[in-house]
């Protein structure tokens, strides 16, 4: 670890991983996500209110960053959209 870890509560109920690594030298973050599942259709006002809350925190990470987890979304879905308008890439997808 490069630092201290940080869990974030999205919603004071979801919790969600933040950790400054050092790898080779270089410094990043990580993070370890899990929001709230949009489906049944019951669900979705939490799952939008995870990634609403989400978004911003990772928009205003300075470092370079990996994140990782279960997204509870599909590849074409508009969290990943807003994901690459960050800069994110899937590395799925890279590979």
């Amino acid at each position: 670890p490069a630092g201290e870890p940080e869990v974030i509560q999205l919603a004071g109920v979801v919790a969600q991983l933040r950790v400054p690594l050092r790898w080779q030298g270089r410094t990043f973050a990580l993070y370890g996500i899990h929001p709230r599942k949009p489906f049944p259709l019951p669900f979705f006002r939490g799952a939008h209110r995870d990634r609403a809350e989400l978004l911003p925190r990772l928009a205003a990470e300075r470092l370079p960053m990996v994140v990782a987890g279960d997204f509870n979304a599909t590849p074409r879905s508009a969290f990943f959209t807003r994901l690459r308008a960050l800069g994110l890439t899937s590395a799925g997808e890279t590979v």
